[in-house]
């Protein structure tokens, strides 16, 4: 008879983070483990989509970020000058900024999709804690 309270049989917090580690590429589903009277789990959800950054008005738009960057929610990705006045064109999440849609000094309409975020994981500053 094989004793299953030895060392080697218990599931510890580093295992568990393993095993969840292995499942973040799980579009969604619920996952319970449970040995040793131990009990764990988890609901996966797919990643949120990436999300447009539209213009908050019209006139020339002048990018400051670049795709690639990590930007937080609230910070400008670039401005729109017009009649002299400047409008900064924040990031409505923290996240990624895979592209910008619109040439450096176009210009652009209001609402119109200047850029691309691809939103940051929850842990990181995502859309759960952005607003």
């Amino acid at each position: 008879m094989q004793d299953n309270q030895g060392p080697a049989s218990r599931l510890t917090y580093a295992d568990v983070h393993r095993v969840l580690a292995l499942l973040q590429g799980w579009d969604r589903g619920t996952l319970s483990l449970q040995y040793n009277g131990l009990t764990v789990d988890a609901v996966m959800a797919p990643a949120p989509a990436p999300a447009a950054i539209r213009s908050p008005a019209l006139g020339i738009f002048r990018p400051q970020a670049k795709a690639g960057m990590f930007l937080r929610a609230g910070e400008p990705i670039g401005n729109i000058k017009a009649l002299g006045r400047t409008t900064p064109v924040p990031a409505p999440l923290s996240g990624k900024l895979l592209r910008t849609l619109v040439p450096a000094d176009a210009f652009v309409e209001y609402d119109q999709e200047l850029a691309v975020i691809e939103p940051a994981p929850a842990r990181l500053g995502g859309r759960p804690d952005a607003g």
